[in-house]
């Protein structure tokens, strides 16, 4: 999450050195910039991609792979404990993880 933070942030702080006192902010993944005299086309394009990109692509797939690392981990973990029973399952796309306690 620092590195997808990093990566959206970046291009503001670019915008903000080039041009002084531009305020810059995105809302719903669309960048917005209030005072666009002062930035170039090619500036706001950049950032539109960039934000696009970090926030509807780069975010997703890494919550995605989060998950199931996590599941992965979670189900290791429980397997080592004697009085756990984990099973994983896996139908129509989607993963499903059942823990029971043993008596």
């Amino acid at each position: 999450m620092l590195i997808i933070g990093t990566l959206t942030i970046c291009p503001y702080f670019f915008a903000y050195w080039r041009h002084k006192f531009v305020w810059v902010f995105y809302p719903d993944l669309d960048a917005t910039i209030l005072d666009v005299a002062l930035l170039d086309d090619k500036y706001i394009v950049l950032i539109q991609k960039i934000v696009f990109v970090t926030c509807g692509v780069i975010q997703p797939v890494l919550a995605f792979v989060s998950a199931i690392v996590c599941t992965i981990f979670l189900v290791i973990h429980l397997r080592k404990v004697s009085n756990w029973r984990t099973s994983v399952t896996f139908a129509k796309g989607q993963c499903g993880v059942t823990v029971e306690k043993m008596r």
